[in-house]
């Protein structure tokens, strides 16, 4: 027990069970993507996470991607448990795959994001972000050097 404590793990005793534990918290980011010209909700743009997590020992960063697409109301949401932000903020990138948007990257930190759910114990509770997006369309000239 003595060197478990050195490393941060203590021994909890809870409704008679001995626990161990790693601080984390769970995680929301949700929004929408609009067109910033009519204010249109902009389905099945791709939306990247991007978080640098660490980087290890060796100088070797370790970075999480998640993908998802928005759905026909511009909808996106992304959701886990984090063991500890990083430094370093995270990303989202929106990308249009047909060509017609111009692609963003925005990035963010977590000092408004509201809490979702209650601490308890190791768990830090689950903390909610919400990015809307405007994507600006391509400019006319550039599309019509395509076709």
């Amino acid at each position: 027990m003595t060197i478990l404590a050195l490393f941060g793990f203590t021994n909890c005793d809870r409704m008679g069970r001995d626990m161990y534990g790693t601080p984390h918290a769970d995680f929301v980011i949700k929004g929408t993507v609009e067109n910033i010209k009519n204010n249109q909700p902009i389905e099945g743009i791709q939306v990247k996470f991007i978080d640098r997590l660490f980087t290890d020992m060796d100088g070797n960063e370790h970075i999480r991607y998640e993908i998802t697409n928005t759905n026909e109301d511009g909808f996106f949401r992304f959701q886990g448990t984090d063991v500890g932000f990083s430094d370093e903020n995270p990303r989202l990138r929106f990308i249009d795959e047909n060509g017609v948007f111009a692609e963003k990257t925005k990035e963010f930190d977590w000092e408004d994001a509201v809490r979702t759910r209650p601490r308890r114990g190791w768990f830090s509770g689950e903390f909610t972000k919400r990015l809307d997006v405007q994507l600006t369309p391509k400019q006319e000239e550039e599309n019509d050097k395509y076709e």
